[in-house]
């Protein structure tokens, strides 16, 4: 599909003018006269009759000289080379025409020193492609905070690093448990994984007031990464660290508006509140952005993902972003108005794009591959409020132009292409669900939301697992 873009073209502006010609003329007449007498000789002075009068002033000679005609400019200023008797005359070029914009050439990656940060950013603060950066623990405070109303403006082609700072996890349901992977710690609790390392983890956050400029290219995409990439005796896996968090003042239906708690951080973490009344306001821009191995567990509803946005308002734009290989959910809005467009997530190890607390958005262009993991993963799951479902504002997104592919395993839990409960409304248009073990639209809830479906159009499940549970909604 072709998008059409604000197209500029480039000005061209010929310079020329006119030179201003201006001619003078100075004219001179000589004045000859007798030399002076010699003033110490009585017979010097002379009598006035011998003064010569004004007619026998001589004529000048015939060669003298003779003033031209008054300067006469020609008919019209002619322009440099459209003279035949001028034909190398200089013609000023066109104006300069800059190029589109200026390449950034970035250092090759293994060249790159490193560069860490913890604790906070109070200022407006630039990360550039020249270092490599690695978000490490503060103390007992694992993620890096964005705070004062600052902005954290990051540079095409920068690579961004959170530390782990425990290799030791638990299970969920079982903390006493240790475990290696995210794969289920015990069949017999439902719900139960290998979570997070047990030190709080990594994580940038993005307060409110704050913003987060990340604006990558195609060819220089900014990439937010677990810093044992490379490592080969602890390679990468999901949970490494925590993400990309993103916090704002607008709209939610959590009560009260404004002082909602984000998932995932500790519940005594003031700064981790989001919620207000902009809903215009922005917590940034994300662009060619890819976040990987992200996403850590603290206890059962209560994790990071990939990114979780909070509150954040419709000056918020996602644009050409990748999460890859989550522990939980790829993109998690909670309430809000933010929007997002050719989204990609792949191989999570929850839902690929999860909204709850009254979430407004748009998105356009998005692709969900499913990992092949136990537990009740979705591509796309929704809810309005966890325990009053006719809340106000509803979450009500409006999703175009969409693809889901499930992994084809079942597991111990639902894994539908979409489920919508707890009065989560929505707008669906130009949809394929495609290979989702259970059901293919799956409504919960549906006795006691205010309207569960608003619009749904051209959405097509190609393949699944026929029956269902009641309420199953399949679109064939």
């Amino acid at each position: 599909m072709t998008e059409l873009r604000n197209l500029v073209p480039s000005g061209l502006v010929r310079i020329g003018g006119a030179a201003a010609i201006a001619g003078v003329v100075a004219f001179a007449t000589l004045i000859s006269g007798c030399p002076d007498p010699d003033p110490m000789t009585a017979d010097a002075f002379r009598t006035p009759d011998a003064y010569i009068t004004p007619d026998a002033f001589m004529a000048p000679p015939s060669d003298a000289y003779t003033p031209p005609d008054v300067f006469t400019p020609p008919d019209a200023y002619v322009m440099p080379g459209t003279d035949a008797n001028f034909p190398d005359a200089f013609v000023v070029p066109d104006a300069f025409v800059p190029p589109d914009a200026y390449v950034r050439v970035c250092p090759p990656v293994a060249a790159r020193p490193t560069v860490t940060v913890r604790g906070t950013i109070n200022a407006d603060t630039t990360w550039t492609c020249d270092n490599t950066y690695v978000i490490e623990a503060s103390g007992d405070q694992g993620p890096l905070y964005v705070i004062n109303d600052s902005t954290l403006t990051i540079e095409a082609g920068t690579v961004i690093r959170g530390a782990v700072r425990d290799g030791t996890r638990s299970c969920v349901m079982s903390p006493a448990i240790t475990c290696t992977s995210d794969t289920p710690c015990s069949m017999a609790v439902a719900g139960d994984r290998c979570g997070a390392p047990r030190q709080q983890g990594t994580a940038l956050v993005v307060t409110r007031g704050s913003e987060l400029v990340a604006e990558g290219t195609a060819e220089a995409p900014i990439v937010f990464t677990s810093n044992n990439v490379g490592s080969s005796a602890t390679p990468p896996r999901a949970g490494d660290w925590g993400g990309l968090v993103l916090l704002g003042d607008a709209p939610t239906n959590w009560v009260p508006a404004d002082g909602a708690q984000i998932e995932g951080l500790p519940t005594d973490e003031g700064r981790g509140t989001y919620g207000g009344s902009d809903a215009a306001g922005s917590c940034g821009s994300l662009s060619y952005v890819r976040v990987e191995y992200a996403g850590y567990i603290i206890g059962r509803n209560n994790e990071l993902n990939g990114i979780t946005v909070g509150g954040c308002g419709a000056g918020t734009l996602f644009d050409h972003v990748q999460v890859h290989l989550g522990l939980d959910d790829g993109i998690e809005f909670f309430g809000g108005s933010a929007n997002a467009r050719y989204v990609v997530v792949t191989g999570t190890g929850d839902d690929s794009l999860d909204f709850d607390l009254g979430w407004t958005g748009h998105v356009q262009f998005f692709i969900a591959q499913q990992r092949d993991v136990a537990g009740e993963e979705r591509c796309i799951e929704g809810d309005n409020h966890p325990t009053n479902y006719g809340l106000m504002p509803y979450s009500r997104p409006t999703l175009y132009d969409f693809t889901c592919v499930g992994s084809g395993t079942p597991g111990t839990d639902p894994q539908d292409s979409i489920a919508l409960r707890r009065g989560g409304q929505f707008t669906f248009r130009n949809g394929i669900l495609w290979n989702s073990p259970d059901r293919g639209f799956f409504v919960q809830d549906s006795a006691d939301s205010s309207g569960v479906m608003t619009s749904m159009d051209t959405v097509a499940w190609l393949r699944g697992r026929a029956g269902g549970a009641p309420g199953t909604v399949f679109v064939d």
